[in-house]
């Protein structure tokens, strides 16, 4: 039990407590709630489709190119429960623009959505609200409209995961993405350490920075982002060029994937890896 004062955060997906039920930064609408979910649209449905192919002239047909996923453009109809009492139904849509206000910043918020086995986190932001004042209103059950948009079209399992890469050792470490497209973990390297590298073998893929980390150190590299920091200082020039990927572009495929770490010298603490299994 957490000692006196000490406060537990509230993680996405903690205030679900029915099935079909969503939460958008903390907030839950659905069953028990006086936000009652209507319909949930283009979670369950893949974004639409890049494809990167390019005709192939003089012949029938097109060179095949990669596919990539643009946004996730989810809507989430309501129908707000005051028809006890019409009167109330203003104070449930002032709090409805409230939950659903425009962020000026490029910040986004957690947005879970739990069905019957499975719950996923996204993180989106609002980007349309429709409303109309008409019968519905009038007896206390207006049906709003909530757009939320997600840069990221990929949805995350809540729980993540952690493991550490012990260096230079005899054999790689096994992670395990269970969804259904890659995902891109955070790492971090702990010194000290000297020009630490993680290689993901599956992939052949390699991430190096040409850089000491001294004792107590520690450079936390979101791979998402494609950010690598130092406490405030951004360490993304010293990603060594020469046989290194771009950060963004280190990953772990669907599916197990064995994963090394080296260092010319130190790195008795490892590289710690956090992820989440991804669904598209």
């Amino acid at each position: 039990m957490p000692s006196a004062g000490v406060t537990v955060p509230t993680l996405p997906g903690d205030n679900l407590t029915d099935i079909g039920q969503v939460e958008l930064n903390g907030v839950v609408w659905g069953m028990g709630t006086r936000y009652r979910i209507r319909e949930i649209t283009g979670w369950e449905s893949l974004p639409q489709i890049d494809d990167l192919s390019e005709e192939e002239p003089g012949r029938h047909g097109a060179y095949a190119g990669g596919s990539l996923a643009q946004r996730r453009i989810v809507t989430v109809a309501l129908q707000l429960d005051s028809i006890s009492d019409p009167t109330q139904v203003d104070d449930l849509l002032r709090q409805l623009r409230y939950d659903t206000r425009v962020l000026r910043d490029n910040s986004l918020w957690t947005f879970v959505v739990r069905g019957y086995s499975q719950t996923l986190l996204a993180y989106g932001k609002v980007t349309d609200r429709t409303g109309v004042m008409g019968d519905a209103y009038s007896v206390g059950a207006p049906e709003p409209v909530i757009t939320i948009t997600c840069p990221d079209p990929r949805r995350y399992e809540l729980d993540q995961q952690s493991q550490v890469v012990a260096a230079n050792a005899s054999a790689p470490t096994q992670f395990i993405n269970s969804g259904d497209v890659y995902t891109n973990p955070i790492l971090r390297f702990a010194g000290p350490a000297t020009n630490p590298m993680i290689i993901n073998e599956t992939l052949d893929r390699i991430l190096a920075f040409d850089v000491t980390l001294m004792a107590g150190q520690l450079l936390v590299v979101d791979t998402n982002r494609g950010k690598a920091m130092l406490g405030s200082t951004d360490y993304g020039s010293k990603v060594a060029d020469t046989i290194s990927v771009p950060i963004k572009e280190w990953f772990l495929d669907v599916g197990a994937n064995a994963i090394s770490y080296e260092t010319d010298a130190g790195g008795a603490a490892g590289v710690e890896v956090l992820w989440r299994s991804a669904f598209l």
